[in-house]
């Protein structure tokens, strides 16, 4: 009896405090459901493997903390530090700033194409509102839904398809959606260039749900992927104005598992 009643405090005190946080150094390790797991140790990149330029990615001391840094470098590749797993259902919460005219962005439910030609991915979905065709993923190159980090077009914490359908996954393109979509991503009061802002993805069977401080961005139910690894991207350039320019990230965690309050059916899209 001891030991039941100990369990249920437990199980109280996780449900109000919105569960645990696994301790940082146990980076990608399975949890039990309900509980955080730091993706970032704070220390170093375990549990982290690079894909692209070489040295785009480290470790630096911040404010409050180390940080994962990515650096804009001179190049035709965009770069990503992925996970060493995969995730299907989970919750994933981090921080970041960048500057205005920087190209970033987190993928989800993603892969790796180590091929150096096109291979056709089969049973993916035509992007919203575009008709069926056939679905490659680009040669070398990390494919899947990538929530993006940008500023200039108002599109942040929109859903784009890296390397594979290369489009808009939400907001739908040319509907009342987009329109609504980028008119909230130019408001300033929510946007806010070089400061730390929290972003918030959650991925529960189809449905795609993004947050930017607290406020919703994209909702979309899309079959492409159920899982896949995590990556930090860094969009690769050839303007001199953009070498050098940095994206910084910290309090990367991950919560594991299905929210039934999720289930519910995505908003309508209107032309």
């Amino acid at each position: 009896m001891k030991f039941l009643v100990i369990a249920l405090l437990g199980a109280l005190a996780s449900a109000a405090g919105g569960g645990p946080v696994v301790a940082a150094g146990q980076a990608g390790a399975v949890d039990k459901a309900g509980e955080w797991t730091e993706l970032f140790n704070g220390k170093d990149l375990e549990g982290w493997v690079s894909r692209g330029l070489p040295g785009v990615f480290k470790v630096e001391k911040g404010e409050h903390g180390n940080e994962i840094v990515g650096t804009t470098l001179t190049g035709r590749e965009n770069t990503f530090l992925c996970t060493t797993r995969d995730y299907g259902d989970f919750v994933l919460e981090l921080e970041y700033k960048c500057p205005e005219i920087m190209n970033s962005g987190v993928q989800i439910r993603s892969a790796f194409n180590p091929e150096m030609r096109r291979v056709e991915l089969k049973g993916v979905p035509p992007l919203p509102g575009k008709p069926p065709g056939k679905v490659f993923a680009s040669p070398n190159h990390v494919y899947g839904y990538q929530v993006e980090i940008e500023f200039p077009r108002g599109r942040n914490a929109g859903i784009y398809d890296e390397a594979r359908r290369n489009g808009w996954v939400f907001p739908q393109q040319n509907t009342q959606q987009d329109r609504d979509f980028v008119k909230q991503g130019l408001d300033r009061t929510l946007f806010k260039p070089g400061q730390w802002q929290k972003l918030r993805i959650e991925a529960q069977g189809d449905r795609i749900i993004t947050y930017l401080d607290g406020v919703k961005r994209a909702d979309v139910r899309d079959t492409a992927s159920a899982t896949g690894f995590i990556a930090l991207q860094v969009h690769s350039s050839q303007s001199k104005r953009d070498i050098g320019l940095q994206v910084h990230f910290r309090n990367i965690r991950i919560q594991e598992g299905l929210r039934p309050a999720v289930a519910l059916p995505a908003p309508a899209v209107r032309d």
